[in-house]
């Protein structure tokens, strides 16, 4: 039965698939859950610019790394969906810089079914979900 499974607050990483990807500057760890940033030091002696870090390691919950709208969708919105249903609040933010993709991640495209993104995935399944369960009484309000 689905419900508040975590009541931590989840962060997910996705990377925005590109030709040129910055293999170079950017590893993901094995485990899907941690991701290091390297800044492109030219020689030792600029290794530390004004005492500055130039690298950095982060953990996240889950690293999405050329995974389609569909991957995001199972991965990290599903069950917050369902534990709407049980009465539940949940929130999904995107956060990023201008041009990371975003609104793609949040809205998708309207030229493919396939490329839907979080909000009309979830709307479609919480309407899915009501329908498969007319035992039980739902309101929905905008």
């Amino acid at each position: 039965m689905p419900g508040p499974r975590q009541t931590k607050v989840k962060v997910y990483l996705r990377s925005r698939p590109c030709d040129n990807f910055a293999d170079d500057m950017i590893e993901f760890g094995s485990d899907g859950k941690a991701v290091n940033i390297y800044n492109r030091k030219k020689t030792n002696s600029q290794a530390y610019v004004n005492n500055q870090i130039n690298d950095w390691s982060f953990k996240v919950d889950g690293i999405l790394h050329n995974v389609s709208q569909d991957s995001v969708y199972d991965r990290v919105v599903k069950d917050i969906a369902l534990s709407v249903l049980d009465g539940y609040n949940g929130t999904v933010m995107c956060y990023g810089q201008t041009g990371a993709g975003k609104t793609f991640s949040m809205t998708g495209a309207t030229e493919n079914y396939q490329q839907r993104g979080i909000i009309p995935r979830t709307i479609q399944h919480i309407f899915k979900e009501i329908h498969d369960n007319q035992d039980r009484s739902f309101t929905v309000r905008s």
